[in-house]
């Protein structure tokens, strides 16, 4: 349950930052998401005192987490046969600390670099090494399992949410966010005989926790 609680709460997170919602929003959303893998969620009632704009922004934002629930849990609830299965699709062997670094990735949407899953997965897998786990993530970026993110000079970050997204950085807390904004980039902004395969945008500024007087 504890892992379901967090996986909310991130969501909530990333809803909350964006589509500007205050504490008390973000809150109420959060209280409306079963951390129950399949379940429901049910409808945030609305106040009568709300006028219509605010309850179709209010229905919007529920549709955003709803969808973002959905695609989440699917993806940090997969068992180890499908992790497997993954890793075989992309014709990279399953092995048990491949499986790890996968499953970490999944379960922990936080971003991290190749030091930090090592010194996570290291305790419990003691025949991990750091050369393994730089590798594998090479490995996974190369197959398209991972997104990887240069956001910070000399540091590079993991993502396993493939999808187009924006990473946001807060220069204060050094969080990085991500913001599901539709912006799109394509080859009318190239010159001519350009052709666009992969773009990646980064964001720096302070987020909604450090922002004073908030």
């Amino acid at each position: 349950m504890t892992k379901h609680n967090s996986v909310i709460a991130s969501l909530t997170t990333k809803v909350q930052h964006h589509c500007g919602l205050d504490d008390r929003s973000a809150s109420s959303l959060n209280r409306h998401c079963e951390p129950v893998t399949g379940a429901a969620i049910p409808p945030m009632p609305l106040s009568p005192r709300n006028d219509r704009r605010v309850a179709e922004r209010s229905r919007s934002t529920l549709q955003k987490i709803k969808n973002i629930h959905r695609e989440t849990i699917m993806i940090t609830q997969l068992t180890k046969q499908e992790i497997a299965d993954r890793l075989e699709s992309r014709k990279i062997r399953p092995s048990l600390q491949r499986m790890a670094v996968y499953d970490f990735l999944l379960k922990n949407p936080v971003h991290p670099s190749a030091d930090d899953i090592y010194s996570s997965l290291s305790p419990s897998i003691p025949t991990l090494s750091k050369t393994t786990v730089y590798n594998t993530l090479k490995q996974f970026a190369d197959a398209g399992l991972v997104t990887t993110i240069t956001i910070e000079d000399g540091e590079l970050r993991f993502d396993a949410d493939t999808s187009d997204h924006i990473h946001f950085k807060c220069t204060e807390c050094g969080k990085i966010f991500d913001i599901y904004e539709n912006i799109e980039i394509d080859n009318d902004i190239l010159p001519k005989g350009f052709r666009l395969t992969k773009s990646q945008m980064n964001l720096w500024g302070t987020c909604r926790e450090c922002q004073p007087n908030r």
